[in-house]
């Protein structure tokens, strides 16, 4: 009897640690797959850094205000077969290297907030940056707009400390729309882990 007193006195403790917890702050590191707009992309190193605040709680969800900063890493990339007759500064070269910086604030839906293991939903939309470099010294930029949808979950590893598990699509316009020579849009796909310190 003691024994099961004493675990409904951990969970009970447990859990208003957890709804007294309103911030996060997330490291996660993986890869960036793009693998539509034109361009023959490889997969990439990516790395992510997050602030989630929240903004409603009610039992077993928490609705947040989130600020996911996500950059792919340089990539190696081929040019288009239309890249030849399009006037740009990566055609000159037959392959090139791109990086990604994506920003775009939105909202997290977290159900279970409290318990072990948190599953949850994230939407918005920001700005992009992209930049190439071809393989004889030529680099160009873009900026464009950006909407960002995903998920993931997080598992408890301590009152503070949780590890998570993430997937989410930057979805934007095209990175070089001057080397494609048309306005579409693709995705950039990053697979991520790390870790979150809830506080």
């Amino acid at each position: 009897m003691r024994e099961f007193g004493a675990l409904l006195l951990f969970v009970f403790i447990c859990i208003q640690i957890a709804v007294a917890q309103r911030n996060e702050l997330a490291v996660t590191i993986g890869g960036k797959f793009t693998p539509t707009g034109g361009f023959n992309i490889d997969p990439s190193f990516a790395i992510e850094g997050s602030y989630a605040g929240r903004l409603i709680h009610v039992p077993l969800a928490g609705l947040y205000f989130e600020l996911p900063v996500a950059a792919g890493l340089k990539s190696s990339s081929s040019n288009p077969n239309s890249c030849e007759a399009i006037v740009s500064p990566l055609c000159n070269g037959t392959s090139f290297t791109t990086s990604a910086l994506f920003v775009a604030p939105g909202v997290k839906l977290k159900l279970g907030p409290e318990l072990p293991v948190s599953p949850y939903f994230t939407v918005g939309g920001g700005l992009a940056h992209f930049r190439g470099a071809d393989n004889i010294g030529n680099i160009t930029t873009n900026n464009t707009n950006t909407v960002q949808f995903g998920g993931g979950m997080d598992f408890k590893m301590a009152p503070f400390i949780s590890f998570r598990g993430e997937v989410r699509d930057f979805y934007s316009d095209i990175a070089f729309t001057r080397v494609i020579g048309r306005n579409t849009r693709q995705h950039n796909i990053f697979t991520m882990a790390g870790i979150v310190l809830r506080f």
